[in-house]
C-alpha cells in the first residue's frame, strides 16, 4: 500500500523486492532494488540517487505514469485486503 501511495505522489523507491512490490516498482525505471542481505547496499542506492538529480527525476515521473495506469478500483481493491488482515 505504501508504494501505491508513493507512486500517486511521484516518489522514487529503492526496495527489496518482497511481496507485490515488483509490481509498481520496476528496476532501473522508477526505483532501485536491493538486496539487504549486502550491508552496504542500501546506502549505495541513495548516494547513487542522491548524485544523480536527473535518474531521480526519470524515477519520479514514471511512478506518475505508473500511478495513473492503476485503476482507483484495483487500488481500493487492495486496500481493503490490507486493513482485512
Amino acid at each position: 500500500m505504501v508504494v501505491l501511495e508513493g507512486l500517486k505522489h511521484g516518489l522514487s523507491f529503492i526496495v527489496s523486492n518482497v511481496g507485490g512490490v515488483s509490481t509498481y516498482v520496476k528496476s532501473d525505471i522508477n526505483g532501485i532494488f536491493v538486496d539487504v542481505s549486502i550491508k552496504d547496499s542500501i546506502v549505495k542506492a541513495f548516494n547513487y540517487l542522491s548524485n544523480s538529480p536527473e535518474v531521480l527525476e526519470k524515477f519520479k515521473k514514471e511512478s506518475r505514469c505508473i500511478a495513473s495506469s492503476v485503476d482507483a478500483k484495483i487500488m481500493a481493491s487492495e486496500y481493503r485486503r490490507v486493513l482485512r488482515g
